[in-house]
């Protein structure tokens, strides 16, 4: 599964990036986060509002820092997603 956050640097870019990180560690997951700072591929994506969580491509959050639970959740539903 890819997961990127879409930051520019801000605290709660940093943040976003952190508990991502924080939830894919706690999952036990392999997959490590990716960082993107083009805010070209923000606007390609229709995001107006940063950071933005994206997984496999798709935007699942975005202009607002969630906790660390909430992320699981979201990456739990994309990786079973994936496999239907």
């Amino acid at each position: 599964m890819k997961v990127q956050v879409l930051a520019v640097g801000c605290a709660r870019c940093r943040l976003l990036e952190v508990i991502t990180d924080t939830a894919l560690e706690e999952l036990g997951w392999e997959e490590r986060m990716e960082r993107i700072t083009d805010v070209e591929v923000a606007k390609a994506q229709g995001v107006k509002a940063m950071p933005v969580l994206l997984l496999d491509d798709k935007v699942v959050l975005w202009g607002r820092v969630p906790m660390v639970e909430e992320v699981k959740t979201l990456l739990l539903a994309a990786r079973k997603a994936e496999k239907a």
